[in-house]
This record gives C-alpha cells, sequence and structure tokens, in this order.
C-alpha cells in the first residue's frame, strides 16, 4: 500500500511538472503608452525586437537599439499587444489614443492646452487660476475639473500648506512614490496636515462628508505622463 501510494505520488508530481513546463508564463511588465507620437520604452535590444497585437499581427519592429522607440499612428481606441526583445516575450503593452480623456463632461475653471489635449472641452465664463488658497466650504469652487460630484484641484505651491478639517472628510487615501512623491501628510492629535515637501506622497483622494471626492494632485503632477491620465481617469469614473 505504502509502495502504491508513493508511486502516485511520483506520477502526480511529474504531471505537475509538465503542466508548469507547458504554460506559457506571462510578461515580465506591463507598460501603457500614448498611439500618435514617438516614445522611448524603457528596454533595449541587442539584436532585434518586434511588437505584436494581440492576434498575432505586426506592428512594429527593429534592430538593435537604447532605448527602444515607437511610434504608432493615432488610435480611436485602446490596443494591447506584447513586445519581444531578442527572442523573448518581454512585455505587454497597452497602447491608448491621445484624447483619453474625451467624453467626461465636466466645468473647467481654468484654461489649459494639456486638457484640451487630453479630449476635455474648456467650459469657462473667463480664465482662472489653477490653483486654490484654502479649501472653501463649497467644493465645486476650488477644482479645475469637476464631474459627477468629484473634483481635481491642480496645485501650486502657493497653496501650502493646507489644513484639514477632520469634521468635513471622512476618508483619505493616499498614493505612495517614495522617488517623485512631493507632498507629505502630517498627521497628530493636534492638527492635519497637507504640505508641498517632498514627503513621498503622490497623490490624495479625499472625500467630504457630504458624499462629494477631492482629488488633490501636487505642482509637478505631469500631464504628459499616461499612467497620471490613467488615474484621473480611472478616478473620475469610479
Amino acid at each position: 500500500m505504502e509502495h502504491t501510494m508513493k508511486k502516485l505520488f511520483a506520477i502526480m508530481l511529474c504531471a505537475i511538472c509538465l503542466m508548469a513546463t507547458a504554460v506559457e508564463l506571462p510578461p515580465r511588465h506591463h507598460i501603457n503608452i500614448w498611439s500618435g507620437k514617438e516614445q522611448s520604452l524603457p528596454f533595449s535590444a541587442q539584436t532585434e525586437w518586434r511588437i505584436e497585437s494581440d492576434h498575432g499581427r505586426l506592428l512594429a519592429s527593429g534592430g538593435e537599439a537604447n532605448p527602444i522607440k515607437v511610434s504608432f499612428p493615432a488610435l480611436t481606441g485602446k490596443e494591447t499587444a506584447v513586445l519581444f526583445i531578442d527572442g523573448k516575450k518581454t512585455a505587454s503593452i497597452a497602447i491608448y489614443p491621445q484624447k483619453l480623456l474625451d467624453g467626461i463632461t465636466g466645468q473647467i475653471d481654468c484654461r489649459r492646452d494639456e486638457l484640451e489635449a487630453l479630449g476635455i472641452k474648456q467650459q469657462t465664463d473667463g480664465i482662472k487660476p489653477c490653483f486654490f488658497i484654502s479649501a472653501p466650504p463649497k467644493l465645486s469652487r476650488i477644482g479645475i475639473l469637476s464631474y459627477s460630484h468629484k473634483v481635481i484641484i491642480f496645485t501650486d505651491k502657493r497653496d501650502f500648506p493646507i489644513k484639514i478639517d477632520p469634521a468635513d472628510w471622512n476618508e483619505i487615501s493616499f498614493g505612495m512614490n517614495k522617488k517623485k512623491g512631493g507632498l507629505s501628510l502630517i498627521m497628530d492629535e493636534r492638527e492635519q496636515i497637507i504640505d508641498s515637501t517632498p514627503g513621498g506622497i503622490s497623490w490624495i483622494v479625499a472625500r467630504h462628508v457630504i458624499g462629494d471626492k477631492v482629488i488633490l494632485l501636487p505642482p509637478d503632477f505631469d500631464l504628459q505622463n499616461i499612467d497620471n491620465i490613467l488615474f484621473i481617469k480611472k478616478e473620475l469614473e469610479k
């Protein structure tokens, strides 16, 4: 009986090993890129590289490169692909249209060409500054983009420090980036303060007691970075 169990265990172990070797491992990286303009990927190729769509259609290719540079025609929707470098599957790629925020309606309180390029229509009666001095009671007046009870604030260094009144907010979350996080959050028994000193915080999302949601972005928030725009889109559509 014991011999039979050991034999069955050995067979099962071999089967598991065969299954593990048969399954192709997924790409190690995921990259989001724009369509309609040239970009550099954080990879280099020793001999050759290529990008294939999920259906196997060749989208781009090249020889030795450091870094690899790609440029795709402007898209109207998202397309996914796979990057192969020197014969190895290296990364999955998502290619997005430049007007990534097209279709999101909102009230713009200031004029910014970068927002127009993303597809947001400038609906304003006049040009106003893109920052606020302190958070007034009515949230609709402190952001440049107000959408479905959500307000985005593009801050300026002159806005800080910003005091948080615990009576007004019932939820605060933030993103950490030790290298690029330009905001800091100080919280103790006496006061809660948001400051522009580098503290590893790259964004802050707070929900007001009345239900409105505020997305606070640092002064150096890069609107050319596709991952930043995907973050905005995700928060607005939640």
